[in-house]
């Protein structure tokens, strides 16, 4: 029995938690010692799990075919299938064997169907049936393209007031067909709360859910709901009605705008306590943005007395109307500015927008198009570790590197960078993915503007590797070919992936000779043969992408020291060193890569003099020749134009900046935008940069949208407009330094300087110095402005 893992059951969610945790992580529900049911041993979870293991393809009965697993829990799992006999796409929650043994668990899931079959609303999920195959219990419902809210709100942070009211509507129309019926959901939470791509809102899961006309009758005995949302009257034990929704509605209003609940607790017995004792404090405390009508409509909804709160979900709605116009009144407006103040505010665009445009903006996330130029655009995925050695995942991502390296050298293919195949993954949250769905496929090569995917597995068999690969067609949805090499050791992977790219080619309208005479040198010798070196040089890339520049530092020279030729450690240690302000010593390690000519590729070897050219010597000329060069070779290649173009803009040749911007926007359309929305403006030209932004809305962050829209109407001198787009931005991501530094520079121009200073002294709590520091620049302007020199 040393296997045997006494693990517990969430009664909620029915979930397994951690023999001494009472918290389950999967739905929030604080655990009490006598909730907990069950003890579980690993071989027996394993054969529970096996028995509902699908893959893509098979049928599940004579109706319904599975597509792919979207999601698993303690209860079972979640499939993403076909119903043929009613033509639509479903989404099958099945049991494991343990819960639909149980009578009192399988009535639960009934009582869930029977109650929200009756309910017939837009924003209400539907629930098809309840069934059985081959004793696998099953529900089948609606399958919802989107993420739950507890996720978006976890995203999110806080979300934008118009935001929270969509929702909020959303939701009131939901329940008000379902107390119609006179059914109270009584376990409203952002977990049952679904949000597809175009913003429709269903509320899901009646599991608790309850006749009113039954609870007249008999009350339940028991706590009914998940702790953190319940209302008074069920923290109590007492009758509830559709008036117990409202209360939670308040909580859920609360949190979507101040990214809390109105009530922490460690125990579900200490949420009982606050959720009948204690007065919740005004969400505005949190959140200054949020209209007055909102907060009233909050507290009013989160009174301890029921007769006190809204007595149906449509007197919320109706007030809701009634002041839709107040949400974009958020703090007074001082009195028109004067003239002179434009004036001032174009240096301090300039200078806010360069700053953010090159140190914060590219940071985030880049959604780009395909490649222009011929050249065929493909992503090459992280790999699948089916080693069943922990020790190995770390070529999950060195293994998609080493290809896209290899890749990047050729004139014929456009291969999506080893970075911006990061951002994509994060902005999908698969970054930490060990597999993808077909979906998720199809969601990369649209974020990254391709029409083919790369993807496989490696294995292993005693010290012999293989790596499997298939290549997709994701517009025709077809397997364009597979392969699998094989090599003796780690040493072995450069030398089978230089097997695989030359098959790569191959497998696109592409000549022998074509392929021949393509740019292609062995990977070693462009990067490195040395697995230990790799395997810290992975680890130094994620210090670096983290911004722990002296760390990865450390770490790279560890790899340097097992391989000394390893340019790209030398160059990537140039880039820290330079970040943390060592000038002297980033220019030796630039020049140590150089050195190293052989050990880099032509591309490589451009980028790398070209940023030592520029940044670490002022030599712009020699500089715009390097990259000219390269772009002989690879006119359609991001990092050469972008670089190029940002020569040009420092230097205020704004023209042919704009020629480079331009030729990158079908590369990738948000680094162009942002950059020609700034050029554009430096031109004079806000109505052209207006319209620029305006086309590529939908490659923007939503921040950042209203933010480069603030940027343009405060040139403008409209900032009445720019504080509105300024406030949609903030409200949308309330810890970006720049969000912040925005509202106290509008502020701070209109001459209200109680308002700037508020938003300045959030800069001085950001732990990060550059924040600090820029509050304290701007604070020293604000208090300069006022008279008050010795503050």
């Amino acid at each position: 029995m040393e296997n045997q893992k006494k693990t517990a059951q969430c009664p909620q969610c029915y979930s397994y938690i951690g023999e001494d945790s009472r918290y389950c992580h999967k739905c929030g529900y604080l655990v009490e010692e006598d909730q907990k049911t069950l003890t579980y041993s690993p071989a027996q979870e394993q054969l529970a799990d096996d028995s509902l293991h699908f893959l893509p393809g098979e049928s599940f009965g004579p109706r319904y075919r599975i597509i792919e697993e979207i999601g698993r829990g303690g209860m079972g799992r979640v499939y993403k299938a076909e119903d043929q006999e009613l033509g639509i796409t479903v989404a099958l929650k099945m049991i494991r064997p343990e819960f639909s043994s149980k009578p009192s668990f399988i009535q639960q899931f009934k009582e869930e169907t029977l109650l929200a079959r009756a309910i017939s609303h837009e924003n209400v999920i539907r629930i098809h049936d309840i069934s059985e195959v081959n004793d696998i219990k099953f529900i089948s419902m609606d399958f919802i393209k989107g993420h739950n809210l507890k996720e978006l709100i976890h995203t999110s942070g806080t979300l934008a007031v118009e935001t929270a009211i969509n929702i909020t509507k959303q939701l009131c129309k939901g329940l008000i067909v379902a107390h119609k019926k006179g059914i109270a959901h009584l376990d409203l939470k952002p977990r049952n709360i679904m949000i597809d791509n175009d913003g429709r809102v269903y509320t899901m899961d009646f599991g608790v859910a309850k006749s009113v006309a039954a609870q007249e009758v008999t009350p339940s005995k028991e706590i009914i709901g998940t702790p953190p949302y319940i209302s008074p009257e069920q923290a109590k034990r007492e009758k509830v009605d559709q008036r117990s929704d409202i209360y939670s509605l308040g909580i859920i209003i609360y949190e979507m705008l101040t990214g809390k609940r109105p009530f922490e607790a460690e125990t579900s017995s200490e949420y009982i306590e606050k959720h009948i004792h204690e007065t919740p404090s005004s969400p505005s405390e949190t959140n200054p943005l949020i209209p007055p009508f909102l907060e009233r409509i909050i507290l009013k909804c989160l009174e301890k007395d029921r007769d006190k709160r809204y007595q149906s979900v449509n007197e919320i709605l109706k007030y809701l109307e009634e002041h839709k116009e107040e949400s974009k009144i958020i703090l007074a407006r001082p009195k028109a500015k004067k003239l002179w103040r434009f004036v001032y505010a174009i240096p301090l665009i300039l200078i806010i927008g360069i700053g953010i445009y090159l140190l914060i903006r590219k940071g985030k996330t880049i959604v780009p198009a395909a490649a222009g130029g011929g050249r065929i655009p493909l992503a090459v995925m992280y790999f699948e570790n089916n080693t069943g050695e922990e020790r190995l995942d770390y070529w999950r991502k060195a293994l998609s590197d080493l290809i896209i390296i290899d890749l990047a050298q050729s004139r014929l293919i456009s291969v999506v960078t080893g970075n911006r195949l990061l951002e994509i993954l994060e902005n999908l949250h698969l970054s930490e993915a060990k597999n993808y769905t077909a979906e998720d496929l199809k969601e990369v090569a649209s974020q990254g503007g391709v029409d083919y995917i790369l993807h496989g597995n490696y294995t292993k068999a005693e010290e012999s590797f293989r790596i499997n690969v298939m290549l997709q067609n994701i517009v025709t949805e077809e397997l364009t070919g597979s392969k699998s090499v094989r090599g003796k050791g780690l040493e072995s992977f450069d030398t089978m992936v230089d097997e695989l790219t030359p098959w790569i080619k191959s497998q696109f309208n592409l000549t022998r000779q074509e392929i021949a005479e393509d740019i292609d040198r062995e990977i070693g010798k462009i990067f490195t043969s040395s697995p230990e070196a790799l395997e810290l040089y992975y680890q130094a890339k994620q210090h670096y992408h983290e911004g722990k520049y002296e760390k990865s530092i450390e770490v790279l020279k560890k790899a340097l020291a097992v391989d000394p030729g390893f340019a790209l450690a030398h160059k990537i240690i140039s880039e820290n060193l330079h970040y943390i302000g060592e000038i002297e010593q980033a220019y030796q390690y630039a020049q140590d890569a150089l050195s190293l000519i052989d050990r880099i590729s032509f591309r490589e070897r451009s980028l790398i003099q070209g940023w030592a050219y520029t940044v670490l010597e002022d030599s712009f000329d020699e500089a715009i020749e390097t990259y000219r060069k390269m772009l002989e070779y690879y006119p359609d290649d991001e990092d050469g134009n972008v670089y190029l173009g940002a020569i040009y803009r420092n230097m205020e040749e704004w023209d042919l900046a704009l020629e480079r911007f331009s030729k990158i926007l079908n590369v990738n359309p948000l680094i162009a935008c942002q950059n020609l929305v700034l050029l554009y403006m430096a031109k004079g030209s806000y109505d052209k940069a207006k319209e620029t932004l305006q086309s590529y809305k939908d490659v923007y962050e939503k921040d950042d949208f209203h933010w480069d829209l603030s940027l343009i109407y405060l040139c403008q001198g409209r900032d009445d407009l720019a504080l509105i787009e300024a406030e949609n931005a903030f409200s949308l991501n309330r810890e970006d330094e720049s969000n912040i530094e925005l509202m106290g520079d509008i502020y701070h121009i209109q001459d209200n300087f109680r308002a700037a200073e508020y938003y300045y002294r959030q800069l001085l709590e950001k732990e990060d110095l550059s924040s600090q520091l820029n509050g304290r620049h701007w604070l020293g302007r604000l208090y300069l402005a006022q008279g008050q020199y010795e503050k």
